[in-house]
């Protein structure tokens, strides 16, 4: 539980963070033109930390799992934690896939600027 939290999760969490960093770079829709793409970068940020903060409690659980007599009232407010992050992490990387979907009207500052100077870019 604990190793493939660090050595598949977190990588996987980091790269999809780059990759969409980088692959926004690369679009029409940019890093910091649209309210959508910025939201999409926060939400995937947000829950990278919620996701490294949790490490320590998934190595207790482990730790646990292994050794049965760990037990008692620190592992009762343990136990539903993950449980309850993960659901939320579902909920909340959804949001991202149907921004990405819909794509939702509403410029930034700075997207409003890059049509005046270029508008035919964008049409």
């Amino acid at each position: 539980m604990g190793y493939s939290a660090r050595l598949v999760v977190l990588p996987l969490l980091v790269a999809g963070l780059a990759r969409g960093i980088i692959q926004s770079l690369g679009t029409r829709w940019g890093l910091v033109r649209h309210y959508w793409v910025i939201a999409k970068l926060v939400l995937s940020a947000v829950a990278t930390v919620v996701f490294v903060l949790q490490l320590d409690v998934i190595a207790y659980l482990e730790v646990w799992a292994r050794q049965s007599d760990l037990g008692g009232v620190a592992i009762q407010s343990l136990q539903w934690r993950p449980v309850i992050h993960s659901s939320l992490g579902l909920v909340v990387m959804l949001v991202p896939v149907a921004l990405s979907l819909y794509k939702p009207a509403g410029l930034t500052p700075h997207g409003w600027r890059s049509l005046e100077t270029v508008p035919e870019a964008h049409a």
